[in-house]
C-alpha cells in the first residue's frame, strides 16, 4: 500500500474538475467511454441520468454501438443535440464485447476513461471523488470504484501489490463501470492477449502492472449502480452462458494472467467472485434449473472447475442438474411469493 494520504488526496481542490472556469472547455482530465448494443430504450435512460450528472464538468461521453440493429442511433442522436459532448461512433460490424470495449476505450483522448456499462449511472459524490484524485499530482495507473457498494467491505487504499489487488479486487473489477484508466495503460494494454476471454477490460490492467510496482487508488462506498427503471428489464448477455463465461472462460483467463502473480492469488480471485456475487447461491442454482440453462452436461463437462469457479460441491450441482424442471420452477414460485 502507497504511503499516499487518501484523504488528503481526495480533498476539494481549485478547478477540481479538470477545467478552467473562466474559459470552459471539453474535461481532458475524465471521459466516459460507453460500449452498447441492441439496448437502446435502455441506452436512453442511462443517457438522460448520466448527461445530467457529468454536464456540470463538461465531461464527453463516447458511445461505442456495436453495429446494433434497434433505434440506438436514434436515441444518440436526440440526446447530442442537446449536449455537443456526446461522440457517437457506430462499428461496421459487430465486433463482440471485448472488440467493442477496446474500440470505445482507443477512441479517447483524456487522462483517465471512465468504463461505464450502457445499463449504470454514476453517482454524482463518487464522480466529484474520482475527479479530484484524477486531477492531483500522483497519476495513477487506474482507479477502482465500487459499483451497488458490493465491495464496501475493502479499506480504501492505493495498491501497490498487484497480487493483493488480484486477490481482494480482481472478482470485483470484472464489472466494467468500476473502472477508470489511465490512457498510458490503454495505450500499452495487451488487447490483443487478451480478446475473446471476457474480459479484456481486467486483462489489459492486470497485464500492465504485472512486472512494474502499480498504483491503483481503490475508493470504496459510492461509485456506480444499476438503473432500475419501471417497466424496463436488463436483459443480462451472459445470462444464457453462465457456465461458459464464470466457470469455463474466468477460470481460464484469471490462470492465465502472467506468472508473477501468486498463484494463491489466482484461486482466491476465482473463487471469490462466485462467493461475492452470489451467482451461484442455492437460490439462483435452482433458478439456473428452472430455466433450462443447469443441466447434467453442464455440469459433466466442467467438472474440475466446477468447485473453485462456484464455490459449490459438484455433488450439490449434480443434484440440482437432476430436479426435474416443473419442480425447480415451483420453487422458485414459491420462494417469490414470500414476504
Amino acid at each position: 500500500m502507497d504511503d499516499i494520504d487518501i484523504p488528503s488526496l481526495l480533498s476539494p481542490a481549485k478547478n477540481a474538475d479538470g477545467w478552467d472556469r473562466a474559459s470552459p472547455a471539453v474535461n481532458t482530465v475524465l471521459s466516459i467511454a460507453l460500449p452498447t448494443y441492441n439496448r437502446g430504450p435502455l441506452l436512453d435512460n442511462a443517457l438522460a441520468r448520466l448527461i445530467a450528472t457529468v454536464a456540470p464538468h463538461s465531461i464527453r461521453i463516447l458511445v461505442s454501438d456495436n453495429a446494433s440493429t434497434d433505434d440506438t442511433a436514434a436515441v444518440v442522436k436526440r440526446h447530442a443535440a442537446h449536449y455537443p459532448l456526446l461522440d457517437y461512433v457506430c462499428n461496421e460490424e459487430n465486433l463482440g464485447p471485448d472488440g467493442n470495449f477496446e474500440a470505445v476505450l482507443r477512441q479517447a483522448s483524456t487522462r483517465y476513461v471512465w468504463l461505464l456499462g450502457d445499463t449504470y449511472e454514476i453517482e454524482a459524490a463518487a464522480l466529484e471523488r474520482v475527479l479530484i484524485a484524477a486531477t492531483g499530482e500522483h497519476a495513477f495507473d487506474a482507479i477502482v470504484v465500487d459499483v451497488e457498494q458490493r465491495a464496501k467491505a475493502i479499506p480504501e487504499q492505493i495498491y501497490t501489490d498487484s497480487s493483493a489487488l488480484l486477490a481482494e479486487l480482481g472478482w470485483h473489477m470484472t464489472c466494467m463501470s468500476a473502472l477508470i484508466l489511465n490512457r498510458d495503460l490503454i495505450n500499452a494494454g495487451a488487447f490483443e492477449r487478451y480478446r475473446n476471454t471476457s474480459f479484456i477490460h481486467v486483462g489489459i490492467v492486470f497485464d500492465h502492472i504485472a512486472q512494474r510496482t502499480p498504483s491503483i487508488l481503490w475508493l470504496n462506498g459510492q461509485g456506480a449502480k444499476a438503473l432500475r427503471i419501471v417497466g424496463q428489464t436488463k436483459v443480462s448477455v451472459w445470462e444464457q452462458q453462465i457456465f461458459e463465461i464464470w466457470v469455463d472462460r474466468w477460470t481460464g483467463f484469471v490462470l492465465s494472467l502472467p506468472a508473477a502473480y501468486k498463484l494463491q492469488a489466482k484461486f482466491t480471485c476465482i473463487a471469490l467472485h462466485a462467493r461475492s456475487s452470489a451467482l451461484f447461491s442455492l437460490a439462483n442454482i435452482v433458478k439456473l434449473r428452472a430455466s433450462g440453462i443447469l443441466n447434467i452436461m453442464k455440469i459433466t463437462s466442467r467438472w474440475n472447475a466446477l468447485r473453485l469457479a462456484t464455490g459449490r460441491t459438484r455433488f450439490l450441482l449434480l443434484v440440482c442438474a437432476l430436479v426435474p424442471t416443473p419442480v425447480a420452477r415451483l420453487a422458485v414460485k414459491i420462494r417469490s411469493l414470500r414476504p
